[in-house]
């Protein structure tokens, strides 16, 4: 049993971590749906983990290169009360990100949250499928490079 289970985690570690290229071309058809026209060429074999399967090698400007990493998602709310709880972070933009879910194009959440005391950030975005669920895409330490951002518009009077 214990070599079934690291048998399988294994292959999902792989698997959540592969990398291919392509070079997609995303058109909305009048129905709604979308269209997807890829040629994907995987990564070779022994690029693994960590290994950049690019050193040395020429990235034309119009490759595209697809990847899966890990994220860690859980319950939107619960969330957003953690990194304001324990970082002070607060939402300070909310957007709206196209996704492909099941080959139509839906709508999902992107949230930044930040303190501005400390510095920290996190990237959030819902998940395509659940729109209870959102993961962290990235987290860390920056500042805002333009105020002018943050001021408010003026009203006519």
């Amino acid at each position: 049993m214990k070599k079934l289970t690291l048998l399988l985690c294994l292959l999902l570690s792989t698997a959540a971590c592969n990398t291919t290229q392509s070079t997609a071309q995303i058109s909305e058809a009048k129905s709604g749906k979308v269209q997807q026209e890829e040629e994907v060429v995987p990564v070779p074999p022994h690029a693994r983990l960590g290994e950049n399967p690019f050193a040395g090698k020429e990235i034309p400007r119009d490759q595209n290169v697809n990847t899966a990493k890990p994220l860690v998602c859980g319950r939107l709310d619960v969330f957003l009360t953690n990194v304001e709880k324990q970082y002070g972070e607060k939402p300070i933009f909310m957007g709206d990100a196209p996704a492909i879910v099941n080959g139509s194009m839906a709508m999902v959440k992107a949230i930044l949250t930040y303190n501005v005391e400390t510095t920290s950030f996190t990237f959030f975005e819902q998940m395509p499928a659940e729109s209870r669920l959102i993961c962290v895409l990235s987290s860390g330490r920056g500042k805002v490079t333009s105020s002018s951002l943050f001021k408010e518009k003026k009203t006519g009077a």
